[in-house]
């Protein structure tokens, strides 16, 4: 055993030679970890605002403004009611109803689907930092 540490040297270092293309890989691999990470955990700016889908169609609404639509999915028209800065389905054509049951949406990051009916809302712009998430735990 002592054989092979004397052959491989003294360190791994003088095992392993790197090449200048080495270090150009790593450090581009480096900067984009960093740029994912970046572009992953960085704040939303704006005013915040529900997107809603329903097959290749999509919808934006300020939060901000009380409103109600339809939205027309697989099944029929789903009815999407936006109240004092929350967004919530107020009716759906599907048979068990629980997307009715999905509550409100108000910060960034939150959604509720209609799966049957093929009709999803999320909350998309500004996120309130002073909230505490499952991601604080």
């Amino acid at each position: 055993m002592n054989v092979l540490s004397s052959e491989m040297g003294d360190s791994l270092c003088s095992v392993v030679k790197f090449r200048p293309l080495d270090f150009l890989f790593i450090v581009l691999t480096i900067f984009a970890v960093g740029l994912c990470c970046y572009n992953l955990f960085r704040s939303q700016n704006g005013n915040p605002v529900l997107s809603v889908q329903s097959g290749k169609e999509k919808w934006i609404y300020p939060l901000n403004e009380n409103r109600e639509f339809s939205v027309k999915g697989i099944l029929g028209e789903t009815k999407v009611v936006i109240e004092n800065g929350a967004a919530f389905f107020a009716a759906s054509p599907c048979e068990n109803k629980t997307c009715l049951a999905g509550g409100k949406i108000a910060t960034h990051g939150m959604w509720i689907a209609c799966l049957p009916n093929g009709v999803f809302a999320m909350v998309e712009g500004s996120e309130d930092s002073s909230q505490v998430d499952a991601l604080s735990f």
